[in-house]
C-alpha cells in the first residue's frame, strides 16, 4: 500500500481510472490520510506542495482546500489536486469531501485537462469512507525533528503496519504530511500555501468519455517535454 494514499481524498480514485493518473494517486483509500485520521484541518486557502521520488522518477503535486459549502447543514470543503504531466501538461481535479467523525464521503468532482472545459466526473453511488486513524492503527516512534525543503519541523514519527515511516505534524495544513518513506517511494514536503486559489477555470460540463479518450489519445502520443 503507498504512503501517497496519505494525501488524498476519496474522489480522486475516479480520476485514476479516467486519466491514468496511477503513478500519482494508485492505491489511495487503503491505510487512511493523516488528513483523515486526526491531523485534518481543511482551512480555505491552505496548501501544501510535495515532491515525490518514485523508483527514482521524480515528480512534484499540490494539494489545497479551495473552498467550503454547506451540505445537508454539514460542512464540506473542496480538495483540490494538480500536477503537471510531462505530455499532457497541467492537470486540475478537485473533489468536494464531507468529513463527519471517522468517516468522509465525496459528494462531487471535477477536473480539467489541458485544452478542455472542466468536466463534472459520474458520481456514481457515493457511500461514506470509515477511515483508520493514524494515532490508533500506527506505532509512535516518538517525537524527531525532520528536515525537508519547506523547513525544520518538529514531528511526530509514526511506522505503519506495512511498513512505511511518516512523519507528521499538527502545525502544516491541511494534511499535516511532513515525509513519509517506503520501499521504492519517498514523498516531502517541498512547500506550504497559505493563500491557495482554485486553478479550475470556467464553467463545468457533463463528462464526455469520448473527448477524454481522445484527449488521452493525443496527450500520451507526444513526447515528454
Amino acid at each position: 500500500m503507498r504512503i501517497r494514499s496519505a494525501i488524498a481524498c476519496g474522489g480522486f480514485i475516479l480520476l485514476c481510472g479516467a486519466v491514468g493518473l496511477s503513478a500519482q494517486m494508485r492505491g489511495m483509500q487503503g491505510w487512511g490520510a493523516p488528513a483523515m485520521s486526526g491531523l485534518w484541518h481543511p482551512v480555505v486557502g491552505s496548501g501544501a506542495v510535495y515532491d515525490v521520488d518514485r523508483d527514482g522518477n521524480k515528480t512534484t503535486f499540490e494539494l489545497d482546500i479551495v473552498g467550503k459549502e454547506s451540505m445537508a447543514g454539514k460542512d464540506a470543503v473542496w480538495v483540490e489536486f494538480s500536477f503537471n504531466d510531462s505530455r499532457m501538461g497541467p492537470v486540475f481535479a478537485k473533489s468536494l469531501v464531507g468529513v463527519d467523525g471517522q468517516q468522509y464521503q465525496t459528494i462531487k468532482t471535477i477536473m480539467q485537462m489541458p485544452g478542455m472545459p472542466p468536466m463534472e466526473m459520474p458520481q456514481g453511488q457515493s457511500h461514506p469512507v470509515q477511515v483508520k486513524d493514524i494515532h490508533q492503527n500506527s506505532t509512535d516512534v516518538g517525537s524527531e525533528s525532520v528536515t525537508v525543503p519547506a523547513g525544520t519541523f518538529t514531528c511526530e514519527h509514526y511506522k505503519t503496519k506495512e511498513g512505511a515511516d511518516v512523519w507528521v505534524s499538527e502545525k502544516v495544513v491541511p494534511v499535516g504530511l511532513i515525509k513519509s518513506v517506503e520501499k521504492g517511494e519517498t514523498i516531502v514536503l517541498e512547500k506550504t500555501i497559505t493563500d491557495a486559489k482554485d486553478k479550475i477555470v470556467g464553467t463545468p460540463v457533463p463528462f464526455d468519455p469520448m473527448k477524454m479518450m481522445q484527449m488521452m489519445q493525443m496527450m500520451q502520443n507526444r513526447p515528454p517535454q
